[in-house]
């Protein structure tokens, strides 16, 4: 099966990032993202193509990394896409 995603911009509010640790986040979320659909797939019910998907909001702590916050994010995507209770609309 081959899963293409497409981000075109992701909102991050309340949150003021240097092109350093915007980047670092943008990686985190890559390798995070594929790895989850790697390991556990796509529900293919909701499989498809979507026009705009809302991932449930990230709780960041002010000193976690970019790496982390990344990692969250990417959950938060997965769950949106892969049709998780957690998933968004």
């Amino acid at each position: 099966m081959k899963i293409q995603v497409d981000i075109e911009r992701l909102v991050l509010e309340g949150l003021s990032l240097d092109r350093k640790e915007a980047s670092r986040v943008q990686v985190a979320v890559q390798e995070t993202l594929t790895q989850l659909f790697s390991e556990r797939g796509m529900n293919t019910v909701s499989g498809g193509v979507y026009e705009s998907r809302i991932a449930p909001p990230v709780a960041f702590n002010t000193h976690s990394s970019s790496k982390a916050l990344g990692r969250q994010i990417a959950h938060s995507i997965h769950g949106s896409l892969a049709g998780s209770e957690k998933g968004g609309r």
